[in-house]
């Protein structure tokens, strides 16, 4: 795939907005925006994955002067970024993963740490690497190896919609936490096996989460609060 830089300059204030659905529109992959200048004079200049080229003419319409360079530095390579997670203990598999990166031919960007060196429970790294390899290539590569190095590793194309990301919304029992909260504080309550069968009929699918989860909260009705906080500890 063809890596463009597009060069946009304005004598008034860039509209980012506008400029980024144009290449919306037209269904281009923006990787980076690097936006330099003041409130006189602007550049802004953008690395795509595609050809901008019939655009020119709609960014000129615009006001902007544009100008268009195939980058040389990526020679058809994209930019994705890998990010390996576990436990504290699982650090040193890390090496695994770059050893598979060095065998299958990829070149190493950037390594960065992105889990605080205070935390004792879990370590996350994220590998940032330029290849000719699609993405669908290397989540099959990367998927058998966090099976075999058990370690949760995701990787994603590395453009501008990955690092402009500001929510992330998970499930929480038994996806995000590796437990049932409801069925937690059931047994705290004495009713555990009530409760956890409930969970375990609604996991088969007999019967829906809406039903699974009335049924739940009614055998946990008065619940007092430290139970909570017991359980958060």
């Amino acid at each position: 795939m063809t890596t463009q830089l597009i060069h946009l300059a304005h004598s008034h204030h860039l509209c980012n907005s506008t400029i980024l659905r144009t290449f919306e529109s037209a269904n281009i992959d923006v990787q980076n925006l690097d936006l330099r200048g003041d409130s006189e004079n602007s550049l802004l200049t953008v690395t795509i994955n595609g050809d901008a080229t019939p655009l020119k003419g709609e960014f000129e319409q615009l006001g902007y002067t544009c100008t268009i360079e195939d980058s040389s530095t990526h020679s058809g390579e994209t930019t994705f970024a890998i990010t390996i997670m576990g436990s504290k203990s699982s650090t040193p598999q890390l090496g695994t993963a770059l050893f598979e990166i060095e065998n299958q031919k990829i070149d190493v960007f950037q390594i960065r740490r992105l889990s605080l060196e205070s935390d004792t429970n879990k370590a996350c790294y994220e590998i940032i690497i330029n290849t000719k390899k699609s993405l669908e290539d290397l989540r099959d590569i990367f998927n058998k190896l966090a099976e075999n190095i058990k370690l949760d590793i995701c990787v994603n194309t590395d453009n501008f919609a990955r690092k402009n990301i500001r929510m992330a919304v998970f499930d929480m029992d038994s996806t995000l936490i590796q437990c049932e909260c409801i069925d937690e504080l059931a047994k705290r309550c004495g009713i555990g096996e009530q409760v956890a069968s409930i969970t375990a009929s609604a996991m088969r699918g007999e019967i829906d989460f809406i039903e699974s989860f009335s049924k739940r909260m009614a055998l946990l009705n008065g619940l007092s609060e430290d139970f909570l906080q017991d359980i958060a500890d």
